[in-house]
């Protein structure tokens, strides 16, 4: 089977990952195929935030009721869209999609969370912190490492196309 089609069929979201540090040339990769993402009119929307520690996603899951939205990874993306996109949140969605596909082929656990997006609408300050640049707001967050589980693929609702000649 062609390689793009087999990522695509067997990526899984990781929610266990192991202390290993991510090497920094696997994280570039992984952030030019979020770089690399189509957007609306080209746009190219997008701000993405690396933290490469726990110590500010801690911060962000700071008093959730939610418990840790990172699942534990050793690191995490942040997307921001531009505020003043129509098409941010859209946009933002596909560079995060690249951005895990491009780690399941690399073999780094991956976790695509909006969850945050409630710790920053609660806190703007916290988007400041956090390293999100003036004009841009949260959109989505990866959380990423090496896996510490191998879940079984999720059924899919196969049920969910309609064609019209």
């Amino acid at each position: 089977m062609n390689e793009v089609i087999s990522a695509i069929l067997n990526r899984k979201c990781i929610r266990a990952f192991t202390d290993e540090p991510i090497a920094p040339e696997v994280v570039d990769t992984i952030l030019q195929c979020g770089i690399r993402a189509p957007s609306a009119l080209n746009s190219q929307p997008w701000h993405f935030t690396v933290l490469k520690s726990r110590r500010m996603m801690d911060k962000i899951i700071e008093g959730s009721t939610m418990g840790d939205y990172f699942r534990g990874g050793v690191m995490a993306i942040l997307i921001s869209g531009k505020v003043d996109s129509p098409w941010a949140a859209g946009d933002c969605a596909n560079a995060a999609e690249n951005m895990c596909l491009a780690a399941s082929a690399l073999g780094i656990g991956c976790c695509y969370l909006a969850s945050p997006r409630v710790a920053f609408a609660n806190n703007p300050e916290l988007q400041r912190e956090a390293g999100i640049p003036e004009g841009y707001e949260f959109q989505y967050a990866l959380t990423l490492g090496h896996p510490a589980e191998d879940p079984e693929l999720k059924p899919r609702n196969e049920d969910c196309v309609t064609y019209i000649d």
